[in-house]
């Protein structure tokens, strides 16, 4: 009888969290939504040419891989994080200063964006950034 109980018990403690998650997720979109309609055209157009560079210097990034470092992207047993780790031993000089060059365009492209922004929303984003934190 216990064990019925112990386990209700968890199972609604489950059930509970799983819908608060939920709820969150829809709330963040919600904000996100509401922070992507309060920007200009102009700045609609920074976040894609953003987006637009993050891919082409994935593109670029990965064109340089050697075989191991292909076989690491497509080990299906690895996880995101466990590939991002295995890939950073086996990067070579040429490589990691590739990147490095690469993270400074987008901060640079992220700075500018950042300058453009009203201070109504300042407050969107940081909400958004705060939101996405509280779940991690």
């Amino acid at each position: 009888m216990k064990k019925v109980i112990a386990t209700v018990i968890l199972l609604c403690i489950t059930i509970i969290s799983v819908q608060a998650q939920a709820v969150d997720k829809v709330e963040r979109r919600a904000l996100r939504k509401q922070f992507h309609e309060s920007l200009t055209p102009m700045q609609q157009a920074a976040l894609k040419d953003q987006k637009a560079l993050r891919k082409k210097h994935r593109k670029e990034f990965r064109a340089t891989f050697n075989e191991v470092q292909l076989a690491i992207v497509k080990d299906k047993n690895l996880s995101k994080k466990g590939k991002r780790k295995a890939l950073k031993k086996t990067l070579n000089e040429a490589q990691k200063s590739l990147r490095t060059s690469q993270k400074a365009k987008i901060k640079a492209a992220r700075d500018q964006f950042k300058a453009t922004l009203t201070d109504k929303q300042k407050a969107l984003r940081a909400q958004l950034k705060d939101a996405r934190h509280s779940d991690e």
